[in-house]
């Protein structure tokens, strides 16, 4: 629906208002996801209504190819009724040691609208053991308060597993939702719990503009997968973005309504520039030229993404970092600012959360910076290179020398192809290729970043 209209083919999203049998209108973020970003994914579709009770019976697809296509390696749907603990739900999982929960993070969505037009059918997901995997229930709008399942003709759900290791760019954590400490987290995602149900969460100095946040529910209490839901605004004072967990429940008036509630989730960043992408879905392509930069090789690619830490850490005046930045407080180095009096002393009398600004804030000279480079050696090729470099974004070659990076250097140090058109000084070395020169790197695509343009319709 690019043009306004709606037409074969294309996706309803469907948004409602909780407890009511009406649709709102509300700001939405959206990821598209396709099954050749080679992550394991699939539209399941309702199951038939069981015979028993108490029964299993096998997934199926919404569409023959509606699923990635390595899904059936190892992997399987099953339909579980008359669960005494769970109720009716499906099961996500591998064998032979494939799907542990641990891995990975599963993100689910109901694709049907459910029985009362709520358009509120949520699904929960639960982390399993035997087999490894997940447990999906997809929960009845038309029942709020206790959270049971929707009809088998209305269970349809589309899901995609995102494994912790093996996908490149990626920002995630699985959360703790007593404590809001990740079990496990990758990347530049900071999580902290501020209350009963909320949370903020930090990705560097990504912005409301800059990508989408994907939350599910991975949890539950002992005996039942959660039918909380959860959703997101942008917290301009803390620089964060600020996470609810509510019940479905109805509560009392107003805001008691939908009550708060702690539930373990899982959050990954998909940004709008560089989205994480599945070391499956490599690509065998020639290297793919992305310029010549003029650069000391043990400095390419550093990228100083720093990060204020504690996340949303304020001084005991209850001021951020933002405002030591904004008064001219503090310097980036690590000094006085012009806007700080001789009468406020030293950094150190303002500490709060066992920190002052010259350690918290990435604005005075502290806080934690991400810099994700690596030295590879000697007598590479421009092919050995980028394939050494597995995992990152880009490959520098610098007369045979080879060093990763996930960001391009500064525009302002990109020089003409020309001047990297040094042939590879050893044997072995590909004529047509350039490899860079004292002080000039020759960088190359990775094949990882050049499937993203492939999946945006662009050329290599």
């Amino acid at each position: 629906m690019v043009d306004g209209t709606f037409g074969e083919g294309d996706c309803d999203i469907a948004v409602g208002k909780a407890g009511n049998e009406e649709e709102g209108d509300v700001d939405v973020a959206v990821a598209w996801i396709p099954y050749a970003a080679g992550f394991l994914s699939g539209y399941v579709a309702a199951p038939e209504t069981p015979q028993h009770a108490v029964s299993t019976v096998a997934g199926t697809w919404e569409d023959s190819d509606s699923h990635s296509s390595d899904f059936e390696s190892g992997w399987s749907v099953t339909w579980v009724f008359g669960h005494e603990m769970y109720g009716d739900h499906a099961v996500v999982s591998g064998r032979g040691g494939l799907g542990r929960y641990e891995d990975g993070m599963l993100f689910a969505i109901a694709t049907d609208s459910g029985r009362s037009n709520n358009k509120l059918n949520t699904v929960g997901v639960r982390p399993m053991d035997d087999p490894p995997g997940w447990r999906v229930k997809v929960h009845e709008d038309n029942d709020p308060s206790s959270g049971h399942s929707a009809l088998p003709e209305e269970s349809m759900f589309a899901f995609v597993v995102v494994p912790f290791v093996g996908t490149i760019r990626l920002h995630a954590a699985w959360v703790n939702g007593m404590t809001g400490v990740p079990y496990r987290s990758t990347g530049n995602m900071k999580v902290m719990r501020t209350g009963v149900g909320t949370f903020l969460l930090q990705v560097g100095r990504k912005g409301e503009k800059d990508g989408v946040l994907l939350l599910q529910t991975a949890g539950g209490n002992a005996s039942s997968i959660s039918c909380a839901f959860l959703s997101y605004e942008w917290n301009e004072l803390r620089r964060a973005f600020e996470v609810q967990a509510r019940h479905v429940s109805t509560g009392g008036p107003g805001e008691e309504r939908f009550l708060l509630v702690d539930v373990d989730f899982y959050a990954l960043w998909m940004d709008h520039k560089s989205p994480p992408v599945s070391v499956a879905a490599k690509l065998d392509q020639p290297p793919s030229w992305a310029g010549c930069f003029l650069h000391k090789l043990d400095q390419m690619f550093d990228l100083d993404d720093c990060v204020d830490s504690p996340l949303g850490w304020r001084d005991k005046l209850e001021k951020p970092c933002t405002d030591y930045a904004e008064l001219e407080y503090c310097t980036r180095s690590g000094g006085y600012g012009s806007g700080w009096l001789p009468q406020m002393g030293d950094f150190s009398n303002w500490s709060g959360q066992g920190h002052d600004a010259s350690t918290a804030c990435c604005a005075c000279g502290g806080g934690s910076s991400m810099k994700r480079a690596k030295y590879m050696g000697k007598d590479f090729s421009v092919t050995t290179c980028v394939d050494a470099c597995e995992g990152f974004t880009y490959a520098a070659v610098q007369s045979g020398q080879c060093r990763c990076g996930d960001f391009l250097p500064d525009e302002a140090t990109r020089l003409k192809d020309s001047e990297c058109g040094t042939a590879c000084p050893f044997e072995g070395a590909e004529p047509s290729l350039q490899c860079g020169a004292d002080g000039r790197n020759a960088v190359y695509r990775t094949n990882f970043v050049m499937l993203e343009y492939l999946l945006r319709g662009g050329g290599l």
